[in-house]
């Protein structure tokens, strides 16, 4: 039996020691492609088929707890259009600056080398990682900065709203929060990885000595 060829990242957007966002794994089995935030990888996945069915489901460990029968998924979708030849826009993660916050525990060593850190806006965009499938081309991992448009803002806000203020676990050692939006026209979902209890104010300007 052929063995099936599996590989993965890690990401995350932010500093070392500093304010990041949720750590992503991103990982393909085959020709499948999973998306998860690592500390939700047990319970939920993206899965982006090579049938060019879509969907954000539960896992089968998962699902007794919230879905004793029926579908595992809770959205699908279709793959989207090609925006250029061969190359199609699967997933979207955005990462609000000011949404990035700091661990309460930092993790252990060996885990941080596994992790491809992003620098946060407003630097410029760059190549993650990427790898050949056997039949689907190359999976290309791509972070890209830029300042959101009134469109985007507004997704933002509404994503902030739809995940309302349910209780974080004064335990969790990096409480986020995530939002899936679907834009039926691109046919491109969207995961908003938001913090938790709101977004970070700026830091006030330092007063002058003199006043």
């Amino acid at each position: 039996m052929a063995r099936t060829r599996r590989t993965a990242v890690r990401v995350a957007v932010g500093t070392d020691f500093g304010p990041r966002s949720a750590v992503w794994r991103i990982w393909t089995s085959g020709d499948e492609v999973y998306v998860s935030p690592r500390s939700l990888a047990s319970t939920m996945k993206t899965s982006l088929h090579s049938s060019g069915l879509f969907r954000h489901a539960f896992t089968d460990e998962a699902k007794s707890a919230w879905i004793p029968d029926g579908d595992r998924a809770w959205f699908k979708w279709d793959e989207p259009a090609e925006f250029a030849d061969g190359a199609r826009l699967l997933l979207e993660i955005v990462v609000p600056t000011n949404d990035l916050t700091v661990p309460s525990t930092e993790p252990p060593a060996e885990d941080k080398t596994k992790i491809r850190l992003i620098d946060p806006a407003p630097p410029p965009s760059g190549q993650v990682a990427s790898w050949a499938m056997p039949t689907r081309g190359t999976l290309w991992v791509v972070a890209s900065h830029h300042a959101p448009s009134d469109p985007q803002a507004r997704r933002i806000e509404e994503g902030r709203a739809l995940s309302g203020d349910a209780p974080v676990p004064a335990s969790a050692i990096h409480p986020r929060k995530y939002v899936w939006l679907h834009d039926p026209e691109s046919r491109v979902s969207r995961c908003l990885d938001l913090a938790a209890r709101g977004p970070a104010s700026p830091t006030p300007p330092a007063a002058d000595a003199d006043e």
